[in-house]
């Protein structure tokens, strides 16, 4: 049975029609227009099921997010651009948007499009999208080879990696509030940016003995509250700023190179003991190769 039609009620400045499912359920959505834009007013304390259609290019969107943002909305709102002629996607997402569909033609996602959107549990991408897809509310390239977002607000303790990601994006998991375990780890060669798994509640064991690159990027692991082990790759030798600060439970730090790495240091000195690694892990214990001991004994 098809959706039976749609149906007006008395317009509102928000442009919200009502419909009936084929469950017999009564929904409302708010249509927004590139003309309707400047009468949406939303407010905090009322969950959306926002669709623009394609009058909305990048300039709307970023107009469309921002008014969000200010005003705030309800935890469960949706949003759907699916429609949408824009092309990219720049605006910080900071309020409570539940799911997001993006455009369908966009190429270009911002790193931090996502990094202050805690409430989100899917991201989902229309099949004609030539840059992204998702899988199971999880956005990744169009290829699988990289993840770029998990979000943070979905409700599985366990998550295992498609066998064809070997790149994991800036802030992948950042944020996250229920993954306790990550499978597949070991496949991942490449951190592309920061803040990987800063942030995360309940994640509590990280295998990198898989990256290829030379530098753990700044914040990797910072304030990740129930983190207890961590491997890093052989090719690791320099560790960036706060990669491990305010990740108080770290019991493990296991390195596989013979040479110790290096630890970046601020510009300014007066810094140093506040960007110093492990400075806020009082029960860390570091295990390396039974040939390096001497070395790592020695590293300051």
């Amino acid at each position: 049975m098809n959706e039976l039609s749609k149906f007006r009620v008395t317009p509102d400045s928000n442009g919200k029609e009502w419909s009936i499912d084929t469950n017999g359920n009564l929904s409302s959505h708010t249509y927004i227009t590139k003309e309707t834009l400047a009468n949406f007013s939303p407010n905090n304390k009322t969950s959306y099921n926002i669709i623009v259609d394609s009058s909305f290019g990048n300039a709307e969107l970023e107009s469309l997010i921002s008014k969000m943002n200010n005003n705030g909305v309800g935890a469960e709102t949706v949003l759907d651009l699916s429609e949408s002629s824009a092309t990219n996607l720049t605006t910080w997402i900071t309020t409570k948007v539940s799911s997001i569909t993006i455009p369908k033609n966009c190429t270009n996602i911002s790193s931090q499009e996502f990094q202050s959107a805690d409430w989100l549990t899917e991201i989902n991408v229309p099949e004609t999208n030539t840059s992204y897809c998702s899988v199971d509310g999880v956005l990744y390239s169009k290829d699988m080879k990289k993840l770029v977002h998990y979000p943070p607000a979905k409700a599985d303790s366990t998550f295992t990696l498609p066998s064809t990601v070997t790149t994991l994006a800036y802030g992948a998991f950042e944020d996250n509030k229920y993954l306790e375990t990550i499978n597949g780890m070991t496949q991942i060669t490449t951190l592309e940016s920061m803040v990987t798994f800063s942030g995360t509640q309940k994640l509590k064991e990280i295998d990198l003995s898989g990256l290829t690159q030379f530098s753990l990027p700044y914040y990797t692991f910072r304030d990740s509250t129930s983190l207890e082990k961590v491997t890093l790759s052989s090719s690791i030798t320099s560790i960036g700023l706060q990669c491990f600060q305010w990740s108080s439970t770290l019991k493990e730090v296991h390195f596989k190179s013979a040479t110790p790495p290096s630890f970046a240091e601020p510009e300014k000195k007066e810094y140093l003991d506040y960007y110093k690694n492990f400075k806020d892990c009082p029960n860390v214990k570091f295990y390396v190769p039974s040939d390096a001991v001497a070395a790592y004994q020695n590293a300051t």
